[in-house]
């Protein structure tokens, strides 16, 4: 199962078992909220690891919950447990760059914005916090 196949979308993927006891009761609403509150800016993607343990073990996921931040198709942020915040701050991340990236693009060429969305891929999503 691949997580985030485009390459210009960002998404986020949260892994659960159903064995999980914060899952469904602390980190479901928060997460479902969130995918409706930004399903503009990222896709959200829901992996029940007792279906899929192919991707869990591809994914290196060892413990529930656990959350995955992919921007430009490659893996940024990854991180396990019910941390409401954390998960609020990776949407913050989302947020600041994709305003960065829209305020790149009333500025400049096509082509321009293309090589500093290139640039801004070699980011990790520590650095977009710094931004």
């Amino acid at each position: 199962m691949i997580i985030c196949s485009y390459t210009h979308t960002t998404s986020i993927s949260a892994a659960f078992s159903h064995s999980c006891a914060v899952c469904p009761l602390q980190i479901a609403p928060i997460y479902k909220q969130m995918a409706e509150q930004y399903k503009d800016k990222a896709v959200f993607a829901k992996v029940d690891i007792n279906a899929n343990h192919q991707t869990a073990s591809a994914q290196q996921i060892r413990s529930m919950p656990t959350f995955q931040l992919y921007l430009f198709g490659k893996k940024r942020d990854q991180f396990s447990g019910a941390d409401t915040n954390r998960i609020q701050n990776m949407m913050g991340t989302v947020c600041r760059m994709h305003t960065r990236i829209h305020s790149l693009a009333s500025t400049h060429t096509h082509s321009h914005t293309t090589r500093l969305m290139r640039e801004s891929d070699m980011k990790t999503s520590k650095d977009y916090l710094m931004v």
